[in-house]
């Protein structure tokens, strides 16, 4: 915006538009991507997620789930 001198709300509005266009036009026929309509709905939000790891570390101390205490990967 600024290296274009992109002034005022209509013309910000316009040049988003048309980047905006570009950019998925390049994700869908270039590199062969799927447009962010045909993606997946995940079943859970970030919000969701979050809040849920925020309960699972108030519960306390939890469980490696890569190595025990000593690192070597065994139980």
């Amino acid at each position: 915006m600024k290296r274009e001198k992109v002034k005022g709300k209509e013309q910000a509005n316009a040049t988003h538009f048309t980047v905006g266009h570009k950019v998925r036009e390049f994700i869908i026929n270039e590199l062969g991507g799927t447009p962010p309509e045909k993606l997946p709905t995940p079943k859970k939000s970030i919000k969701q997620l979050q809040m849920e790891e925020q309960k699972r570390l108030k519960q306390g101390p939890q469980l490696s789930l890569f190595e025990d205490e000593q690192g070597n990967g065994e139980e």
